[in-house]
């Protein structure tokens, strides 16, 4: 079952078992019944976390590189027209997703992970709060103009391509051998660096060194994040000379 569906029957069974609770009369029966419901929901938890990961599902639970590589697209979601988001919708999105994570512990749907799974979830809620929040300072150190000590370990795939561009690291590499020669070999390679999937960086160089390709994926079209990242590295006294 993919995760999709065991998240609608998650939902479905939480409901039932709601259902359960508010009915007063208390038997044997019912009783049998709530514990083979909740033992069903902690099954299905721990399937749906699984699941999640291997399928990049978002849902409130999720692993971090999985709420971290859906973040833009949620974002896109959740802006109110197709116009180009501005800071301020993406820091009332970020307020938001700060909140709805600092929630998420105190919410009874907990109380039916393991032990063990409740523990990966809050190592898992810190980090995507760091990132969020990182996101939050990197706007304030723009619009502000002031120099401080900012930690980009949480940048997107994205972002990180659009960095290795306008500090002319792409450019520098793709002139040397055997990257001249190889897409493929210089996202290996800068896989290594990024912590990134080789796939994940090829889909985005293609079309930065191919006019042929399709560029949906070329993360210099991106221009709220180019704009946000030259901002960034003007902060700290870099001025890149990159055109695009």
């Amino acid at each position: 079952m993919n995760s999709l569906k065991l998240h609608k029957e998650l939902v479905s069974i939480i409901d039932d078992l709601h259902n359960l609770d508010i009915d007063l009369e208390i038997t044997n029966d019912r009783n049998e019944l709530r514990k083979i419901m909740v033992e069903n929901i902690t099954d299905i938890l721990s399937d749906l976390y699984s699941k999640s990961i291997e399928e990049n599902y978002y849902w409130d639970y999720c692993n971090f590189l999985t709420y971290a590589d859906n973040y833009e697209k949620r974002l896109n979601k959740h802006a109110v027209s197709n116009d180009e988001i501005s800071e301020k919708i993406e820091s009332l999105f970020i307020e938001h997703e700060i909140n709805s994570i600092n929630r998420n512990l105190e919410r009874p749907i907990m109380k039916y992970f393991s032990s063990n799974l409740r523990n990966k979830i809050t190592i898992a809620d810190k980090k995507k709060i760091n990132y969020l929040k990182t996101k939050l300072n990197l706007f304030e150190s723009i619009e502000s103009q002031d120099e401080f000590n900012l930690d980009l370990s949480y940048t997107s795939a994205t972002d990180k391509v659009i960095y290795l561009d306008q500090l002319g690291i792409l450019d520098f590499l793709r002139a040397k051998s055997p990257f001249n020669m190889s897409i493929n070999q210089l996202a290996t390679v800068l896989s290594a660096i990024t912590g990134e999937k080789t796939g994940t960086l090829q889909s985005m160089l293609n079309p930065i060194f191919s006019t042929e390709t399709n560029q949906k994926n070329n993360p210099l079209t991106k221009f709220k994040n180019l704009a946000k990242i030259k901002g960034a590295l003007n902060n700290i006294g870099f001025e890149s000379q990159k055109t695009n």
